[in-house]
């Protein structure tokens, strides 16, 4: 059964099951796909979404396809959460080398809400209608990809110079989901070498704060997509070529997987899908690449313990021994003015220059010359200074930040990565708040906010990875998907905007339930185990509380 599918609306699963009819197609998880690929036995791949996006105009069909294209949808809003909305557009998609085909921008401008960019080289747009169609959301760009680093030409970008024209929408940055590319093999290589030195380039422009490592405003990581469909077809489709051609390509195709990985792995993608067989020069064969912040890391951004640096747990009930020194909570205040004064666009870059202009500097809780500022942390700095922080020029907005700030939203930090989640009773809880709520978006945010200098951050993504199963099993609903981290900054700006927010165990989770301005859900035994000083924060009236 073929269905056809209109700008706007939610595509339906291919499950015959009507209880689930009301799923979107990007909203199963795992074994939507019956791909028997050794690359899709992990969890952390199988969580992705991986679906079929096929070729042909505005149809999803059931029965296999040589000529689709998979890329994982977990990351990708639904254009029909986006129609009838004002302001920007939250995400970009790129294609190279489509030969004016179509089919795969017009299939992604009629289900996500992203915009689309094409780069055709030397060539003109010869479907003019479908750009009347989606105006502002499609740009045609004849140039050719695959310049060197540093020399961009009018005619020959590199990859810096394509992402910049892309992203950006009339000031706005928006993230880079997809790069779909159908180029030769050597200039696929080219732009995979460009797009792993940006994020190379990124770590070098770190900064180093008691050992850790922050990324410098704007890092030039964020240039590079979540996700690399590359095709792999040397020959451009054609029957008939010279013997010594066809044992040069079929050279090409069968070494194409392990080049490509070499290349790009090292800056933190993984395989997760190959379509197609290595064996066959005529056959198309495309890899997929994702990111790993895709895959439940985290980004490594600004990897401080947000919590930790705002004093969370020192408001736990009986806190460790650690936090009654006075000398470990005057090291902290070092620590917290090093990274405001090294990363002045940070939460607490932004936090510190608030709290000097409203204190007249008499009092700091960054700097240990002068007395320490009391009440710290203020609840209503602490939101002015995410206010400054979500207005940033430059910054790169979230593809679900839109969503987010939505009535039908709920917003869910689960404690997990950098420890084992075991918390039925918190899951069961969690269960009833989305039935009885008939939310529209459930997301689940659970990468470990803290800093991963102590332990395996692959180990944690599976730990997460693990957490998120095991709440999309306890609620039952499809609608659940799980947050793709920029930055642990950004993740409490997200909380900041939302309407919905279900608290758990962990400072940042304090520290979100805080911010909100919406509605609190959580526990009993979140609430039995604080300080009375937080409970008073928490019940000051700027938001609601829902007790479970």
């Amino acid at each position: 059964k073929k269905i056809k599918v209109k700008e706007g609306e939610h595509i339906t699963s291919r499950s015959t099951n009507k209880s689930r009819s009301h799923c979107a197609l990007w909203e199963r998880f795992g074994s939507w796909l019956p791909l028997s690929s050794s690359y899709l036995k992990d969890e952390a791949y199988s969580t992705c979404g991986l679906v079929e996006w096929y070729s042909q105009s505005s149809v999803i069909s059931d029965s296999h396809n040589d000529t689709a294209v998979r890329f994982c949808a977990n990351p990708l809003p639904r254009n029909g959460d986006f129609v009838g909305r004002k302001g920007h557009l939250p995400c970009t998609i790129i294609s190279l080398g489509s030969t004016n085909e179509l089919a795969f921008e017009e299939s992604m401008l009629l289900t996500t809400a992203c915009y689309v960019e094409m780069f055709q080289c030397g060539s003109e747009a010869t479907s003019k209608h479908i750009f009347e169609r989606f105006p502002g959301r499609l740009r045609f760009h004849p140039f050719c990809a695959g310049g060197e680093a540093g020399e961009s030409t009018k005619q020959l970008l590199t990859w810096l110079s394509m992402a910049n024209a892309s992203s950006s929408h009339r000031g706005v940055r928006s993230q880079i989901l997809v790069l779909k590319m159908d180029v030769e093999i050597d200039m696929a290589l080219g732009l995979l070498s460009q797009i792993a030195a940006l994020r190379a380039q990124a770590t070098k422009k770190s900064v180093q704060i008691d050992g850790a490592t922050h990324f410098s405003e704007n890092p030039l990581h964020i240039f590079a997509p979540l996700q690399l469909s590359v095709g792999l077809s040397a020959t451009g489709g054609q029957k008939v070529i010279s013997s010594e051609r066809a044992q040069r390509d079929l050279g090409f195709v069968r070494i194409n997987s392990s080049q490509l990985s070499l290349e790009i792995e090292p800056s933190g993608y993984q395989l997760v899908d190959r379509q197609g067989s290595p064996e066959c020069v005529h056959c198309p064969s495309r890899l997929l690449f994702a990111h790993n912040s895709l895959l439940g890391e985290n980004n490594h951004a600004d990897l401080y313990s947000v919590g930790d640096r705002f004093h969370m747990p020192s408001f736990v009930s009986g806190p460790s021994e650690l936090w009654t020194k006075k000398v470990f909570r005057e090291a902290l205040r070092t620590s917290r003015g090093r990274i405001a004064k090294a990363l002045p666009g940070s939460l607490l870059g932004h936090y510190s220059a608030l709290e000097a202009a409203a204190t007249q500097g008499n009092c700091s809780s960054f700097k240990s010359k002068l007395p320490l500022c009391p009440g710290f942390p203020s609840v209503s700095l602490l939101r002015a200074a995410l206010d400054d922080l979500g207005r940033r020029p430059g910054r790169v907005l979230h593809a679900f930040e839109a969503i987010h700030a939505l009535e039908a939203t709920l917003l869910v930090h689960l404690r997990s990565g950098d420890m084992r989640f075991d918390d039925d009773a918190h899951l069961e809880a969690l269960a009833q708040v989305v039935a009885k709520g008939r939310f529209r978006h459930v997301r689940v945010l659970g990468a470990a906010h803290g800093d991963t200098r102590y332990g395996d951050p692959r180990e944690f993504a599976k730990n997460y990875l693990e957490t998120f199963s095991k709440a999309r099993h306890a609620m039952g609903q499809c609608n659940v998907t799980y947050h793709v981290s920029i930055s642990p900054d950004d993740d409490l700006y997200q909380i900041y905007i939302s309407r919905h927010f279900f608290a758990h165990h962990g400072g940042f989770s304090m520290a979100g339930s805080l911010v909100t301005r919406g509605t609190v859900y959580t526990r009993a035994a979140f609430l039995e185990s604080k300080e009375p000083g937080f409970l008073e924060l928490l019940r000051d009236g700027s938001r609601n509380l829902v007790v479970m």
